[in-house]
């Protein structure tokens, strides 16, 4: 389970090696309460995705009203 927690870790786009945190020892060691913590992280790459479809709305905007 810890390694599958690692794997969400990393499609959420956090680095899975090293910089964040070390998740499969957090998840191993901690259980329910590192799994529900993963769960809870913010997903990086919908943030990601949802700005760049802000800013070309915006520019598509912007081009019509010239």
């Amino acid at each position: 389970m810890a390694m599958l927690m690692e794997d969400v870790v990393e499609d959420k786009g956090y680095p899975k090696d090293g910089g964040y945190l070390n998740v499969w020892r957090l998840c191993f060691f901690l259980g329910i309460f590192a799994y529900l913590y993963v769960i809870a992280l913010p997903n990086r790459v919908l943030k990601k995705q949802n700005e760049e479809i802000i800013k070309l709305l915006k520019d598509k905007e912007c081009n019509r009203e010239e």
